[in-house]
Order: C-alpha cells, then sequence, then structure tokens
C-alpha cells in the first residue's frame, strides 16, 4: 500500500525545461519572471519590482548597487542626479550620459540624438529631461513641420483658385446655349419696334396716287387674315427671350411701351412687379436649360472610363453644383416677387389674413404648373401688343393716305375694331396672370412664408 503524505516530492521542484529556454526570475523577488534589465541598478526586474526599486531613494539603490557589485556603475549614476529614462533603443532605464556612452561606444547601435521617455513609470517621468541634441532637433522639426503646413495650406488654396478660375473659364464652352426657334429673333426686336418702323407697314409716297391706296387696302386684309394665335408651344423660349432683352430696367420697358399699352399701364407699380417677375423667370429658364445640358454631357462622358473622362466628369459637377446654385437663389427671389405683388394686390388687411388663413398647401407640381401657365399668358400679352402697334401704325397710315377717298373712315373704323379686340384680349390675359399669381399665393408655402415676413416688417 502507498501512503500519501503532505510532504511534498523532492523531485517535483527539479526544472523540466532546458537551461537554454530557462528564463531569468527577478532579483528582487525572485517569483515572478524578469522584464527588464537595469544597467544602472544591474539588477534583473520584474514590472511590478521594477516601480518599487526606481521608486526607492538614492541611498537605497547604492546600497543594492554595492551589494551586486556595481558600485562604480552605481556612482556613476549618483553623479548624474539619478535621473533615468527609458530608451527605446536600450530597452532599459538609465542615465542620459550612460544611454549616449552606449550609443556611441557600442558597435551595432545608432546614433545617439536622443533619450526617450516613453515607457517610464509615472513617478519618474517629471525627472525628465531632453538632451540638448534632441531639444534642438526637436524645435527644427516643429519649424518643419509648421512650414510644410504653411506650404500644403498655400497650394491648396491655389489649387482651388486655379479650379474655379478653369470652371469660369471653361463655363461657356461647357453650358452650350440651347437652341432657339426661328421665331426668336423677331421676338427680340419686340423691345425696341416702337423706336423703329416696322418693315411690314406700308411707306407713304409723295404722289398721293391710286396705287398707294390699293396696296394699303392689301397689307390690311393680309393683316385681318393673319389673326395671330398664342404661340402656346414656343412660350418658354417665347417670352422669356424677349424678356432677356428687355429686361435690363423697368422703367425702359415703361417707357418703351407707354404710348401703345393704354390700360395695362394703367398702375405701374403692379406693372413693375410683373417685369421684375419675367426678369427673374428667364434667368431660372436659362439656368434650367444649363443645367439641362451639362447632366446630358455627364451622362455621355459616364460612358467612357478614361481618366480624362472622369476628370472632365469633376469639372462638370462642380458646374453644375454652381448652377443649381444660382437657380435656387433665383426661385426665392420669383417667390418674393409673387409674394410682394400679392400684398399689393390684397391691400385690406383683412382679405390678405383670411387669404393666408384659408391657403396651407404646397404642391410643388402645382407651382411649376402656374409658372409656366404666367409664361404662356406673357407670351400671348406680348404678341397681342405686337399686333397693336402695327394696327394702330396702319390706322395712322391710312388716316393721311385716304384723306380724298369717298369712304375715308372705313378702313380706320376695320382697324380700330381690330384694336379694341386686341386691347381686351391683353386685359383677359392680365387678369388671368393675376389669377395664377393668387393660386400661387395658395399652394406655395416659401411665398405664404415672405408676405407674412412683409405684413409683419410693415406693421
Amino acid at each position: 500500500m502507498v501512503v500519501i503524505t503532505d510532504d511534498p516530492d523532492p523531485s517535483f521542484a527539479s526544472p523540466f525545461e532546458p537551461p537554454v529556454l530557462r528564463r531569468e526570475r527577478c532579483s528582487h523577488c525572485g517569483i515572478a519572471v524578469a522584464a527588464l534589465r537595469c544597467s544602472a541598478c544591474v539588477l534583473a526586474l520584474c514590472v511590478g519590482c521594477e516601480r518599487v526599486v526606481h521608486a526607492q531613494p538614492p541611498s537605497v539603490v547604492k546600497r543594492e548597487a554595492e551589494e551586486t557589485k556595481g558600485a562604480e556603475d552605481a556612482l556613476l549614476h549618483q553623479e548624474h542626479k539619478i535621473v533615468e529614462f527609458f530608451c527605446s533603443d536600450c530597452r532599459s532605464y538609465q542615465c542620459e550620459t550612460c544611454c549616449a556612452g552606449r550609443h556611441l561606444n557600442v558597435p551595432g547601435f545608432s546614433a545617439h540624438l536622443y533619450v526617450c521617455v516613453e515607457g517610464s513609470m509615472s513617478g519618474l517621468l517629471r525627472y525628465a529631461q531632453w538632451s540638448a541634441e534632441y531639444l534642438e532637433m526637436a524645435r527644427m522639426r516643429h519649424r518643419v513641420m509648421l512650414q510644410r503646413r504653411e506650404d500644403e495650406r498655400a497650394m491648396a488654396a491655389a489649387i482651388k483658385q486655379e479650379a474655379v478660375a478653369h470652371t469660369a473659364a471653361a463655363a461657356p464652352q461647357i453650358l452650350p446655349t440651347p437652341p432657339r426657334p426661328e421665331s426668336i429673333p423677331s421676338q427680340q426686336q419686340q423691345p425696341n419696334v416702337s423706336r423703329f418702323e416696322a418693315p411690314a407697314a406700308p411707306v407713304a409716297s409723295n404722289s398721293s396716287s391710286s396705287r398707294a391706296v390699293v396696296d394699303l387696302t392689301e397689307d390690311d386684309d393680309e393683316s385681318d387674315s393673319m389673326k395671330p394665335e398664342p404661340r402656346v408651344k414656343r412660350e418658354s423660349s417665347a417670352w422669356l427671350e424677349a424678356a432677356a432683352g428687355r429686361a435690363a430696367s423697368s422703367e425702359s420697358i415703361l417707357l418703351d411701351d407707354d404710348d401703345d399699352l393704354g390700360d395695362a399701364l394703367e398702375d405701374p407699380i403692379k406693372r413693375t412687379m410683373i417685369s421684375e417677375y419675367n426678369r427673374v423667370s428667364e434667368l431660372i429658364f436659362t439656368h434650367e436649360q444649363e443645367m439641362a445640358a451639362v447632366q446630358k454631357q455627364i451622362k455621355e462622358l459616364l460612358a467612357n472610363h478614361s481618366a480624362a473622362a472622369m476628370r472632365e466628369v469633376v469639372q462638370l459637377s462642380n458646374a453644375a453644383a454652381q448652377v443649381k446654385h444660382s437657380i435656387v437663389k433665383e426661385t426665392h427671389n420669383r417667390n418674393a416677387v409673387v409674394a410682394r405683388l400679392v400684398v399689393y394686390l390684397k391691400q385690406d388687411p383683412v382679405e390678405l389674413a383670411a387669404l393666408l388663413s384659408a391657403s396651407s398647401a404646397d404642391i410643388p407640381h402645382l407651382q411649376a404648373a402656374s409658372h409656366r401657365r404666367c409664361a404662356q399668358l406673357e407670351a400671348v400679352v406680348r404678341e397681342k401688343r405686337f399686333a397693336i402697334r402695327q394696327l394702330q401704325r396702319n390706322m395712322e397710315e391710312a388716316i393721311s393716305m385716304k384723306a380724298g377717298s369717298s369712304t375715308p373712315f372705313e378702313e380706320v373704323s376695320r382697324l380700330g375694331a381690330l384694336v379694341v379686340a386686341a386691347e381686351q384680349t391683353v386685359r383677359e390675359s392680365e387678369d388671368a396672370r393675376l389669377v395664377e399669381f393668387i393660386r400661387l399665393f395658395q399652394f406655395s408655402h416659401h411665398i405664404r412664408s415672405a408676405a407674412r415676413a412683409m405684413t409683419h416688417s410693415s406693421s
């Protein structure tokens, strides 16, 4: 029978690992595995004991060094005020002089520029002192770093300015002007037509011959047979292109048409606001055409996967962002113009408050439809006003050329009836446009907010 006793077997105390793999124990506690060896103390210490030993007073460190036959190193260490560092190359705590001497004398070590305190215990950080060489090097590197940052910032600003300049220079090439219908040139001549003689108007000759009377009759017949209809299909380009030539000043519009429009200019304030609406709508339409052209070019370039195509896509995207910003800005301006016009039309505070309280919807699709309808009505108004000017000149020519005729006022009466009908169409179109402005007010949250701000500021 084997008797089990509490006495340990002596064979268990013998180490099983070979001497090559046997790890050194801590010189202070003798239990834990040593993590580092201090050349100043000539001790192999574990992490816990290293903190305890190096936090001890210099006398204790000196005594331990003498006991381990390292008195010479300890005295050298004491001469330098026991300033200990953890060198990242030596991987040990030592003074600056010892570390520098080891780096300079021992082959295989790098040039000693500084002593790193990384990893040193918190109790020794307050004693850390940088060497003069590392301090100067750190200052130089700091200056170089600051200079590099300044250079990078200046280069980035220069690149950004160059990109903006390149985009602005390439904008006319990137954003082609949308194709214009054949009827646009005639519309562009409308603003100044009152200052010049109409090309189709009959010219009176010096001799009052019968041929002049016959030609005038034929021209009047042709004007009756024409009866121009509202050009609805080209309403966007027609009135917008005409507004672009007349948007320099609302006063010039009033002065150009003051003699020909009659009742249309009874309220110059309302007419000025409508002219401002037409000008802003022209800008929005132009920007939308530019945006469509840019998007079309981007789709074509995306099919090509080359680096040059991708760079051009980036440039086009930047240009599209700028155009989109312009569209948003002009849309806010147009909403403000519509709000100002509605507030002017509804001068009664009670009526305006009732309109504001009864309106709460915000429908973008209906707003776009109302703006298109306003464009159509503006095209009709401009066309009818041009026809009125034509008829008024024909009336003046008929009065001067048919003075000796037996029926001198029949032609004048007929032309006068056409003028009255055209003026009635103009008034109806303008009234319908005012209805569209009220509808925009009812279905646009931004327009109502602008109107509320105007009423609060005025009150």
